[in-house]
């Protein structure tokens, strides 16, 4: 979820990013505001059963392999 109020810059990033997955936009900031985010960007890896299990804050180069790990093992659940 995007909270820029520019949103062709946010389609944008996207598209540069190759992301496979929608870009929410939400300009208000009431996600953010409902999930108590501290940090950009924040990450919620979000398990089949609806749940959040784990959530990241910030990213770094060494976090790509942290993520890539956590998905393989909710994968197999």
């Amino acid at each position: 979820i995007n909270i820029d109020k520019d949103s062709p810059q946010a389609f944008a990033m996207g598209s540069a990013l190759n992301l496979k997955f929608p870009i929410l936009l939400d300009p208000p900031g009431e996600a953010s505001r409902l999930y108590k985010i501290r940090s950009m960007p924040t990450t919620f890896v979000i398990g089949k059963d609806g749940t959040i299990r784990h959530i990241h804050w910030g990213f770094g180069p060494e976090d790509s392999n942290r993520y890539e790990t956590e998905l393989r093992v909710l994968l197999k659940e």
